[in-house]
């Protein structure tokens, strides 16, 4: 069987869960330390302690504000071998794990959002307002497959159909090789 890891990359808040979720594929839940935001599901992220983080091997490991966040490689492997299609979202430095370790069988989605529509989301998300770093799209940018536009909720159908389309015409070529 051919599998194909749909992986999105992107600015914080710029939707890339949302649209995982809305893909309809099996997605890849990242582990972390932090604590669950308010009305934060736990199919968002597995939340542990540090202590249950060290038991566990993770690929992609990285430490943000603090708080480790990684893919349990066990998980990952089982669900990568399971199932044609699955989604993760990462950030770059996973983004060029998966590139050198899945090469073709990635297709890399860059979330592209406006910097107003991005301070809306985290307003929305924190309850306060936060000082927004400008996101460097051109580290991302040759890891990148394909990008989306994601300003604004209408904008999230015709991603959902662009994305599919892209996993269906690489699915298509790859069972012609």
């Amino acid at each position: 069987m051919r599998h194909l890891i749909v992986n999105l990359i992107g600015p914080q808040a710029s939707g890339k869960t949302t649209i995982a979720k809305e893909l309809g594929y099996p997605v890849v839940i990242t582990t972390t330390t932090r604590q669950p935001r308010q009305n934060e599901s736990s199919n968002t992220y597995n939340f542990v302690s540090k202590e249950e983080y060290s038991k566990n091997e993770y690929i992609m490991p990285t430490k943000i504000n603090g708080n480790l966040y990684g893919v349990n490689k066990e998980i990952f492997e089982a669900m990568y071998n399971k199932y044609k299609v699955i989604t993760i979202v990462t950030d770059l430095e996973g983004t060029k794990y998966l590139k050198e370790k899945y090469k073709d069988k990635v297709l890399t989605i860059l979330v592209v959002s406006s910097k107003d529509y991005l301070k809306k989301r985290l307003l929305e998300r924190n309850g306060v307002e936060i000082d927004l770093k400008d996101y460097d799209y051109s580290k991302v940018i040759d890891y990148s497959d394909k990008i989306v536009l994601n300003n604004t909720c209408d904008n999230l159908e015709f991603n959902r159909k662009e994305i599919k389309n892209a996993v269906n015409q690489i699915l298509l070529n790859q069972s012609l090789l």
